[in-house]
């Protein structure tokens, strides 16, 4: 691998376009859907059923001292930690797509001189640049 931004050019289009938009900038798709899923996260009311205060009609032995554990115990904590560990995760995925894209298309050629790498058939390359453009426009 390395190299390759020479002989593959609309694989290393697509493939940077792909990096960016799963990092999330701005404008590509991925912000969007990061950015509200990361906001939702934190500001969530989805576990408030956890933390209801009420009676526990469940007459199973195991399940009713767990439900009634859990109407006494406020999960606030729980949101801000979905945000950090899916802040952390999306990092990790950016910096682990950067790298890739770095290893694959910068640099000198290190793969085998047996081997003579080439940009794939139309066939392939047509539906990638038509979902190229569609994360360029935020539809998909």
């Amino acid at each position: 691998m390395g190299g390759l931004r020479k002989y593959m050019p609309s694989t290393r289009t697509t493939f940077l376009i792909a990096t960016i938009a799963i990092t999330g900038i701005l404008p590509f798709s991925g912000f969007f859907s990061k950015d509200e899923i990361l906001a939702q996260a934190l500001h969530t009311k989805a576990f408030s059923f956890l933390t209801r205060r009420g009676s526990c009609q469940d007459g199973r032995p195991f399940i009713r001292p767990l439900l009634v554990w859990l109407s006494t115990v406020r999960l606030t904590w729980l949101g801000p930690l979905i945000y950090a560990v899916g802040s952390f995760t999306a990092f990790l995925t950016s910096f682990y797509m950067w790298r890739c894209y770095f290893l694959a298309f910068s640099g000198e050629y290190r793969g085998p001189e047996s081997v003579h790498p080439h940009e794939s058939p139309p066939v392939m390359t047509v539906p990638l640049w038509i979902w190229r453009g569609c994360r360029w426009w935020a539809f998909c």
